[in-house]
């Protein structure tokens, strides 16, 4: 019975993998066609004593999930609101005023990364260049309770 269900569960997985439509957007370096997203969630309201950085987040996760599925992705980039980004002026301050809580690792059919981050308040690029405000509806979808 577990041999079945792991051939069937292993099946599933290469059929939605197999069939799953890559998501097109447009960026400034051309195209790029998003296969999966890796969502690691620190946790909104926990308090550090230091500044935690990206990996300290992928590390120390309290949820962590892989998103295979072209229609779930879609929707993904859609909540990141990713056209409401503007440039900051002040890279640094930006970067250290934001303790990361959230980190989306976005994967092309390449495998190559694009990754976002979130603060309690803030959507930011991996390198900080790119911001945008956030609130409780946004936090809200990688919370499972209050």
């Amino acid at each position: 019975m577990f041999r079945i269900l792991c051939v069937f569960i292993i099946g599933s997985v290469l059929m939605t993998t197999a069939f799953a439509k890559p998501i097109i957007l447009k960026d400034v370096d051309g195209e790029h066609h998003y296969v999966k997203a890796h969502i690691y969630y620190y946790g909104w309201d926990v308090m550090t004593r230091t500044r935690i950085s990206l990996n300290d987040v992928r590390t120390s996760f309290k949820i962590e999930m892989i998103v295979l599925d072209s229609y779930e992705i879609e929707r993904l980039i859609t909540l990141l609101n990713l056209d409401d980004f503007i440039e900051v002026k002040n890279i640094e301050m930006e970067k250290y005023s934001n303790d990361p809580r959230l980190v989306i690792d976005l994967y092309d059919s390449k495998g190559v990364r694009t990754t976002y981050y979130a603060s309690r308040f803030k959507l930011l690029s991996e390198d900080s260049s790119l911001v945008h405000s956030i609130d409780g509806s946004f936090r809200s979808h990688f919370t499972f309770s209050r």
